[in-house]
């Protein structure tokens, strides 16, 4: 696999790593938020960019690659360029449908795991 070393720092970095997140970048995360600056992105933009990726019909695996992709950099932008906040953290992850468990179904499934299968 082609790599490349960053003379300034001396990591090495992995060349489909660098075009898969480029392509996901400009693909998904810029078109979205290009007209906005960074430090105007709100909880309720990612949200509704979030609804968008669920709304194109996206896998959940892939949702969750975009997600990480933003995440990243709202990270680095609070990390060393005064971001007060990552919106992300406020809006967490969304991946498809999540379903809530009642307490009746969380003591079904722990019993269910509980108890060794019948022999047959």
């Amino acid at each position: 696999m082609p790599a490349y070393k960053d003379e300034k720092t001396g990591t090495w970095y992995c060349k489909f790593s660098i075009h898969s997140v480029t392509y996901y970048m400009e693909s998904r995360v810029l078109p979205y938020f290009k007209d906005k600056p960074i430090n105007e992105i709100s909880p309720a933009d990612i949200r509704k960019w979030q609804n968008g990726l669920i709304t194109d019909g996206l896998r959940p695996t892939t949702q969750h690659t975009l997600n990480a992709k933003l995440n990243t950099v709202l990270n680095f932008a609070v990390k060393y360029y005064g971001l007060q906040k990552n919106p992300c953290s406020v809006t967490g992850l969304r991946c498809g449908e999540v379903l809530a468990l009642t307490p009746a179904d969380t003591l079904r499934i722990t019993i269910r795991s509980a108890v060794p299968p019948r022999p047959v």
